[in-house]
């Protein structure tokens, strides 16, 4: 526990140093608090935390939810402090697929007992991500914003598109197509039925959450005929957070 580094982000300085107090005497280290979105998200990028506890309401033009958004890219689990329980500002807490949520003023075993299972959660997650990235099923996800959150080696292969130069856009067009045309995972992602009937008349396989089809792609390894399938992908609540697109060579 020694080794998990916890970045405070949190304009009272009171309260940021109790935080580091607390986590301090559990065994994690705070080897920095910030009170800016824009410093949250440039320490983050320089320090790549274990986790970040953050709070919502920030000193500056950033909010924390929006410096949020800013790092999902680095896959860092995030837990927000807030002293407010408005629904408008939790929904929309709720896009940045936070590990929880801590309400104002903490309870301290509450804090670290959050933190704790936030870290177990993303262990889980990341070995889960480890097990995928080495299927041989060429894969990727997009988020509602159609940014491609995961693409994995199988996909990089086939495609030619490099992980690294993919993630956090939303260019994965650009591995299949010519010119700008969505796939299937954004047709399923924005309900485009009849798009999807254009695009695929006669080759397609449609339930309510997934949707499959068959097509020559000319781009791909000098022309090949590809089976790809794309599902929505919901979290705990039933809200479609992302959707899944898995590609094979017929």
């Amino acid at each position: 526990m020694s080794d998990t580094k916890i970045l405070v982000v949190e304009d009272d300085k009171i309260i940021s140093l109790d935080i580091q107090r607390v986590l301090n005497a559990v065994g994690y280290e705070v080897p920095i608090t910030v009170s800016t979105g824009e410093d949250a998200i440039k320490i983050a990028k320089e320090l790549l935390p274990d986790l970040i506890l953050m709070d919502i309401s920030l000193k500056g033009n950033m909010d924390g939810i929006h410096a949020a958004s800013q790092i999902k890219n680095l896959s860092i689990p995030i837990i927000y402090l807030t002293a407010y329980k408005n629904k408008s500002l939790i929904e929309r807490a709720q896009e940045t697929d936070p590990y929880g949520y801590i309400l104002k003023p903490y309870d301290e075993y509450e804090l670290t007992l959050t933190i704790d299972m936030a870290l177990k959660k993303h262990e889980q997650i990341t070995k889960m991500e480890g097990i995928i990235q080495e299927t041989p099923l060429p894969l990727f996800f997009i988020n509602n914003q159609h940014e491609v959150i995961f693409w994995n080696k199988a996909m990089e292969k086939l495609s030619g598109t490099p992980i690294n130069e993919i993630i956090g856009t939303d260019n994965h067009w650009q591995s299949f197509y010519d010119s700008k045309r969505p796939c299937m995972a954004d047709l399923l992602m924005d309900n485009k039925f009849r798009m999807m009937h254009e695009l695929y008349s006669g080759k397609i396989d449609m339930s309510d959450d997934s949707w499959s089809a068959e097509e020559y792609f000319p781009k791909v390894y000098d022309g090949v005929m590809l089976n790809f399938s794309a599902s929505l992908i919901k979290n705990i609540q039933g809200k479609t957070i992302g959707a899944l697109e898995i590609v094979d060579v017929k």
